[in-house]
């Protein structure tokens, strides 16, 4: 969809043939902050092109994002007329080009026709977001196990996992918009509460810490008064590598009747990001 300068993909992607029931899993054990998992990338005739580690992202709400020389290795058909033209916010704002990769194969499940954003950087991992989740019924991150369970429409609930309600949430939804075009397009919210006041906080595996609080909202209560400068980090992104101040939370942070203490804060420029992000 083009709407003013501004591209989005509108397409979903569906699988080659039937998935498992369950497919699980293993987290790279090198990466024990982020969630990888290993996929492949095959062409148009089914040939392997690319096979590596990508990154579990539930900030990204794309499906698959590359940078531009694994798309080509990958064999992604690109869509001239986006090129350089989709806005992509990844903790910084950049630029991309919107395209398809053929095919993709986690486990023994194969989706098909995956939209995929390409970015400039050579250096960033391959990403996969809420698209590529959505293609599921249900996700179960276990990181004690370090697996992460994906399981199809239809089949049994294996149970056994906690569960904390959650909304979702879009910064800019069409006028007119559906429900049902905010859980395709949005982000996982869920409610915590800062020392005692209930904010809502978007659920992003991609994060590098505790929590991240845009520097708009960290200067204003509650987390002005709750917040403890501690320094900064290089913080690696889909865009981009980057240093970001950290704070230390004195307050303490609740989540589905869980309390955690001095929790890790990053504390991000948020200057470029669109209205409501």
């Amino acid at each position: 969809m083009h709407d003013g300068g501004r591209y989005e993909i509108e397409g979903r992607a569906g699988f080659a043939a039937p998935p498992p029931a369950v497919t699980t899993l293993t987290l790279d054990p090198r990466s024990p902050r982020l969630p990888f998992i290993t996929l492949a990338l095959l062409d148009a005739d089914g040939r392997t092109r690319l096979t590596g580690a990508a990154q579990v992202d539930t900030g990204f709400d794309g499906t698959l994002g590359l940078s531009e020389p694994a798309a080509r290795r990958a064999r992604v058909w690109l869509w001239p007329e986006s090129a350089g033209r989709v806005r992509i916010w990844s903790l910084v704002r950049g630029s991309g080009s919107l395209g398809v990769t053929w095919r993709l194969r986690v486990g023994d499940a194969m989706l098909s026709a995956v939209p995929t954003e390409v970015v400039d950087p050579p250096g960033s991992p391959p990403v996969v977001g809420l698209g590529f989740l959505r293609c599921w019924s249900r996700v179960v991150f276990d990181f004690r196990r370090g697996e992460l369970t994906l399981i199809a429409h239809g089949a049994a609930d294996p149970g056994a996992s906690a569960s904390v309600p959650f909304e979702w949430w879009h910064p800019r939804p069409p006028r007119d918009a559906a429900p049902a075009w905010v859980e395709q397009h949005g982000n996982v919210t869920i409610k915590v509460l800062v020392g005692g006041v209930a904010v809502d906080a978007i659920v992003d595996t991609g994060v590098e810490a505790d929590l991240a609080v845009p520097a708009s909202i960290a200067a204003s209560s509650p987390w002005r008064e709750a917040m403890k400068a501690d320094g900064d980090i290089v913080v690696r992104s889909f865009l981009a590598e980057h240093r970001t101040p950290v704070a230390r939370l004195g307050v303490p942070t609740e989540i589905a009747g869980w309390s955690f203490g001095g929790l890790r804060v990053l504390v991000i420029d948020d200057s470029s990001f669109p209205a409501g992000r």
